[in-house]
């Protein structure tokens, strides 16, 4: 059963793939428990309860999700707990039939092998097995994978079975930019079904955005941070010196508009295309939810070709993508600083005419490579969410 879950991941080059079972106490007076799967796939993870639902109205998922979903309702339908359990020495607990097994499990497929562990959360017995074609071996050199829920925590952590949960020493290039990529340039998707997916999206957006003029920018943030009191769906819009947002700080949106060119307003409708079709959404599908989590999203068309850009609106920096023309996939390219101010620095701030003077690039960002050389000095440009606390 276990190598038969684990079959259809042994060749993936992406890593890690864990299926994973913990339990959490539930608010009932018993103090029962209750138990769920936790999946991993690189970057992305996430929990499920695996049942079976009909109808029609299911969300999309990636296939690879979906894969993971059928797999984790066959565990579930083969009672894996129960199962998992026997391996273990019986405890007071276990005697009971009616009560279930209290114990978590992970099977992990590393590569060309697969490494299952079980442990008993109340006696914190543990064993490991290497999950071979002839059954189950004895294997004291996994790397120990659980999910410990804490009190009232739903979605525990997963770690990752290699030095990646650790922060990279950031005088050490090579390990900067692994652990970087490994986050923000993990694809989850086989590139035909990305394209399919969100590559023609990308592609369809930015044909548009760039008939809008030469340096184009448009973004997005749920709850932009302003000093003063947040934008709450925040939204702007830059066309060759024109600027529009609809911030509440210093700003007068509805003196923008009525001196706006077409191109401009047009950008706004862009806009809500972005919104409607879900860009960051499907970016996290593609790239894993790490890539889409800071704040600020932001669609830019200049000279330098398609971006896409992240940042966080407190200070932080994000990730910034290069889209490839032919595929409308995106590619980590930089590390960009907090950029909602820059719309102002390159706009025009009264809003009632043209900028004599701008930049033409909204998106400012450091090619990855010279990022990470900064960061042996005792400054660096601008922070990485990832490598705040190193």
């Amino acid at each position: 059963m276990l190598r038969a879950a684990a079959e259809p991941w042994l060749e993936t080059p992406v890593e890690p793939v864990i299926i994973g079972w913990y339990q959490f106490r539930t608010s009932a007076l018993d103090g029962s428990q209750f138990g769920i799967f936790r999946l991993q796939f690189g970057a992305r993870a996430w929990s499920t309860g695996a049942y079976s639902f009909g109808g029609s109205n299911r969300p999309v998922v990636p296939k690879y999700e979906a894969q993971f979903e059928q797999q984790a309702i066959a565990l579930r339908k083969a009672d894996w707990d129960r199962l998992s359990a026997s391996l273990l020495r019986p405890d007071e607990q276990s005697k009971r039939e009616s009560a279930r097994p209290d114990v978590e499990m992970f099977l992990l497929i590393d590569n060309l092998s697969c490494h299952f562990g079980v442990r008993s959360k109340s006696s914190r017995q543990e064993v490991y097995f290497l999950v071979t074609e002839a059954g189950l071996e004895p294997d004291p050199i996994v790397p120990k994978v659980w999910f410990d829920a804490w009190p009232g925590q739903a979605n525990p952590p997963v770690f990752c079975p290699t030095d990646m949960p650790h922060a990279p020493n950031r005088r050490n290039a090579a390990e900067v930019a692994r652990h970087v990529r490994w986050w923000y340039q993990t694809p989850l998707m086989p590139p035909d079904e990305a394209s399919e997916r969100f590559g023609a999206l990308l592609k369809l957006l930015f044909e548009r955005l760039s008939c809008l003029g030469k340096a184009v920018a448009i973004a997005t943030s749920p709850h932009r941070f302003n000093d003063a009191c947040g934008d709450a769906n925040w939204l702007a819009a830059f066309v060759d010196g024109w600027l529009w947002e609809n911030g509440v700080y210093f700003n007068s949106s509805a003196k923008t508009l009525a001196s706006a060119p077409r191109a401009l307003h047009e950008a706004m409708g862009l806009l809500q295309d972005v919104l409607t079709s879900s860009v960051r959404r499907k970016l996290a599908e593609y790239l894993g939810s790490e890539s889409a989590s800071p704040d600020t999203l932001i669609l830019s068309s200049d000279e330098r070709s398609h971006l896409i850009a992240l940042s966080c609106s407190t200070d932080n920096g994000g990730p910034v993508y290069r889209v490839d023309p032919e595929s409308g996939l995106p590619s980590l390219v930089g590390v960009a600083p907090r950029l909602d101010w820059r719309f102002a620095e390159c706009g025009s701030p009264a809003g009632d005419k043209k900028a004599e003077t701008s930049p033409g690039q909204v998106v400012q960002f450091l090619p990855l490579s010279e990022w990470i050389e900064t960061l042996g000095a005792d400054e660096v440009p601008f922070e990485y969410p990832e490598l705040n606390h190193v």
